[in-house]
C-alpha cells in the first residue's frame, strides 16, 4: 500500500520551475481567532513544513466559530 505522504510520482505530473507555481503550506486566521488556538497551529504548521514537502499550495482556514454542540450545552 502506499503512503500519500511519501509517494513521488506527482513529479511528472507537476512542474515546480514553472513561475507561477506556488507550492508550500499556508495558514490563514479569521479576525478574533483564539491567541492560543493560532499558535498551536503555527506550531504543528512549522512541524509539517519540516516533515513533508508540499508541492502544491495547501491553505487551511481557521475559523472562529461559535456553535452550540450536544455535548457543550450546560444541564
Amino acid at each position: 500500500m502506499y503512503h500519500i505522504w511519501t509517494l513521488d510520482n506527482w513529479e511528472k505530473n507537476i512542474d515546480l520551475t514553472r513561475e507561477s507555481h506556488r507550492s508550500g503550506l499556508r495558514l490563514r486566521f479569521d479576525k478574533g481567532t483564539d491567541d492560543e488556538v493560532r499558535r498551536a497551529c503555527k506550531e504543528f504548521a512549522v512541524f509539517l513544513r519540516k516533515e513533508y514537502f508540499f508541492p502544491l499550495r495547501v491553505t487551511v482556514y481557521v475559523k472562529m466559530l461559535f456553535a452550540s454542540l450536544p455535548w457543550m450545552e450546560k444541564k
